[in-house]
C-alpha cells in the first residue's frame, strides 16, 4: 500500500527539476555575498494599492491570523511554539503596503528584522518568505518610504541570495514569486548583479506565465485564492513597468483580462471566493479590490475581456452579471474545468475540475463533483475551508472527500490526497451534459477499489429549486453524500427524508431525498486561516440507498 501510493505520487513529477532538484536544493548551501549597486531612479510614479488592514498594532506587536503577538527577542521571529505558516507570515512583512499604516513602525522593525536575522539562518531566508519580503519592501519604498543604508544592504543581499536558491524543485507559484522579486529588485537596483537578476526573473515569467495560465484564464493550480495572488503579481508586474518601462517590457494584459473574468467567475454573490483547494479568507484580494487597483493603473477591463463562456460559446462574447438573470446560464470555465449554474435567486459553483496540473497538485483536495451554493446572495452550502497546513490531523480531514459536498464511497477519498500536499492516484472527471439550467459529469476516482465504483453527478437548477442526482456504477458497500451549511443559516431536519433551512432574510429552502436516509450533524467551517477564526455549523449526511438517489432544494419565494 505504502509503495503503491509512492508509485503514484512520484510517477507524474518532473523528474530533473522536481526529484533531482530538491536533492541538489538540500545539499547546495550557498552563502550571502554582498554585491555592488546603486539605486535605479524611477521614471513613473508607483500607485499605491492596499487591501489589508494593518498588522502593526504596536511598535513591535504584530497582529496575523487574528493573533497579537509581540516581537521582543530575537527568538520571537523563529518560535518553536508557532507553525511554519505563521512564522512564514510573521517575515512576509505584508503590513508594509497596507491602508494607514505606521512607516516609523514598520522602519524599525525592518531595522530589527535585518539585526535579529543574519544571513542565512531561520525561516526569513528560505526563497518565499524571502522573495515576499523584497517585493513588499520595494513596494513601500517606491511609495516614498526612504531606505536607509542598513536596509539598502540588506535588500541587495537578500535579492542576490535568493537568485541562488530559486524553488525550481516546487514550482508552481514558489518559482513565480522568486522570479517576481528578483524582477523587482533588478529594477529597483542598477549594476552588473542588478541586471543578473532582472535578466533571469525576466526569463523564468515569460516561461512560467504560458505554463502556469489555462486557456480559460485560470492559474494552473486550479485554487481561487492562488489564483488571486497569482492575479495580483500580474497587476504588481504592471504597475513597476510603469516605474520602469525601459527594463520591464513584460506585457501581462491578456493574461490579466482573463484571469479576472476567471476569479469573477469563482466568486459568491457575498464577493468573495467558492472555497475548493486550498482556498481561504483574508489571505488575498477578492475580485472587486483587484479590479479597482486594474483601474487605479489606468487598465480599462471591459465585460467582453473578462468573462467566459456560456452555453460554451466565444468566452469573447458574454457577460455573467449578478443581476438581471430571467433563466438559468452556465459559464463553462473551459480548461480549468469549473462549471457556474446561476440565474435570479441562485449561482452555484461546480468542481468539474482535475486535480490540478498532473506533476504539482499540492494544493488539491478530493473534492472532485462537490460544489457550493448561494441562493439570494447568501451562502448556503459550503465546502468545509481551509485552515492550516501544519496539522497533520485537521490538513488530512479538510482535504478529504468526506469535507465537502460531494459523495463518499466505502469511506475512501475520491483522489489519494496524503501528507500535507500530497496525491497519488487521482479521480479524472468526464464531462457528460452541460447547457442551460443541467450539468452532468462523472468521476472514476474510485475505480481503484475491488468493485470499481464510479459516481456520476447531475445538478438541475430551476428558478426557485435546485435538484441534484448521484448516481453509482460498480461495486461497493456504502456511500453517502455530504452537504455542508454555512454558519449563518438555520438547519431542522424534519425526518429522515426531509428538512429545511431559513436563510438570514427569512427565506426558507426545503429538502426532499428520494432513495436515502439524511442525519443532521455537528461541523465545522474555516472561513479564514488559522484556527481561532473556526465557526461552528452543520452538516447533511445522506446515506445512499439505492445506486441512483436525489435530493431537491425548494425556495420560497423573496421575503
Amino acid at each position: 500500500m505504502i509503495l503503491s501510493r509512492y508509485f503514484y505520487t512520484l510517477r507524474d513529477l518532473k523528474w530533473r527539476q522536481q526529484i533531482v532538484g530538491r536533492i541538489w536544493f538540500r545539499l547546495y548551501r550557498p552563502t550571502a555575498q554582498a554585491v555592488d549597486y546603486s539605486l535605479r531612479p524611477p521614471v513613473g510614479e508607483w500607485q499605491a494599492f492596499g487591501w489589508r488592514k494593518p498588522l502593526l498594532v504596536a511598535a513591535n506587536q504584530v497582529k496575523i491570523f487574528q493573533q497579537s503577538i509581540a516581537i521582543n527577542q530575537l527568538s520571537d521571529w523563529n518560535s518553536s511554539t508557532k507553525s511554519k505558516l505563521y512564522l512564514y507570515n510573521l517575515h512576509y512583512f505584508d503590513d508594509l503596503n497596507t491602508q494607514d499604516s505606521n512607516a516609523d513602525w514598520q522602519r524599525a522593525l525592518l531595522l530589527r528584522w535585518v539585526q535579529d536575522n543574519p544571513p542565512v539562518a531561520g525561516n526569513g531566508w528560505e526563497p518565499y518568505p524571502l522573495s515576499l519580503r523584497i517585493v513588499n519592501i520595494i513596494k513601500w519604498a517606491l511609495r516614498g518610504n526612504a531606505l536607509c543604508k542598513v536596509l539598502q544592504d540588506s535588500l541587495a543581499l537578500q535579492a542576490n541570495y535568493l537568485s541562488q536558491r530559486l524553488e525550481y524543485h516546487l514550482l508552481g507559484n514558489h518559482l513565480w514569486a522568486n522570479a517576481k522579486a528578483l524582477v523587482f529588485a533588478g529594477c529597483f537596483f542598477s549594476g552588473a548583479a542588478a541586471q543578473q537578476w532582472l535578466q533571469l526573473g525576466l526569463k523564468i515569467l515569460r516561461r512560467e506565465l504560458i505554463e502556469q495560465t489555462l486557456t480559460d484564464g485560470a492559474h494552473f493550480e486550479l485554487s481561487p485564492m492562488y489564483h488571486s495572488i497569482f492575479t495580483e503579481d500580474l497587476l504588481d508586474l504592471a504597475n513597476l513597468s510603469r516605474v520602469y518601462p525601459q527594463q520591464l517590457t513584460l506585457d501581462c494584459r491578456a493574461a490579466l483580462w482573463q484571469a479576472l473574468g476567471w476569479l469573477q467567475q469563482m466568486t459568491h454573490p457575498d464577493g468573495e471566493f467558492a472555497f475548493f483547494n486550498d482556498t481561504a479568507g483574508g489571505i488575498a484580494a477578492n475580485h472587486q479590490q483587484l479590479m479597482a487597483y486594474a483601474r487605479q493603473l489606468g487598465i480599462e477591463v471591459n465585460p467582453s475581456q473578462t468573462n467566459t463562456s456560456t452555453n460554451q460559446t466565444n468566452p469573447s462574447q458574454t457577460n455573467i452579471s449578478q443581476t438581471n438573470i430571467s433563466q438559468t446560464n452556465i459559464s463553462v470555465l473551459g480548461a480549468s474545468g469549473y462549471r457556474r449554474l446561476q440565474n435570479k435567486r441562485a449561482v452555484l459553483i461546480a468542481d468539474t475540475a482535475a486535480i490540478g496540473p498532473t506533476y504539482l497538485p499540492g494544493h488539491a483536495h478530493a473534492d472532485t463533483l462537490s460544489f457550493e451554493l448561494s441562493v439570494d446572495g447568501q451562502r448556503v452550502l459550503v465546502n468545509s475551508g481551509t485552515s492550516d497546513y501544519g496539522d497533520a490531523n485537521r490538513r488530512a480531514w479538510q482535504r478529504s472527500t468526506a469535507a465537502h459536498n460531494t459523495v463518499v464511497i466505502d469511506e475512501q477519498n475520491s483522489s489519494e490526497v496524503w501528507a500535507s500536499f500530497r496525491v497519488a492516484r487521482r479521480a479524472h472527471i468526464k464531462l457528460i451534459h452541460a447547457t442551460d439550467s443541467t450539468l452532468s459529469a462523472e468521476h472514476d476516482g474510485y475505480t481503484r477499489l475491488p468493485g470499481k465504483p464510479i459516481h456520476q453527478r447531475s445538478w438541475v437548477l430551476n428558478d426557485n429549486q435546485l435538484i441534484i442526482a448521484d448516481q453509482l456504477r460498480g461495486a461497493y458497500n456504502q456511500a453517502e453524500a455530504f452537504f455542508y451549511f454555512h454558519p449563518d443559516v438555520k438547519v431542522e431536519l424534519l425526518n429522515a427524508q426531509a428538512g429545511r433551512v431559513v436563510l438570514p432574510s427569512g427565506v426558507t429552502l426545503q429538502w426532499q431525498i428520494t432513495d436515502g436516509h439524511g442525519e443532521l450533524n455537528a461541523s465545522v467551517y474555516y472561513p479564514t486561516f488559522a484556527m481561532i477564526d473556526s465557526k461552528c455549523s452543520q452538516c447533511l449526511k445522506v446515506k445512499l440507498l439505492a445506486r441512483q438517489a436525489s435530493i431537491s432544494w425548494q425556495w420560497t419565494d423573496v421575503a
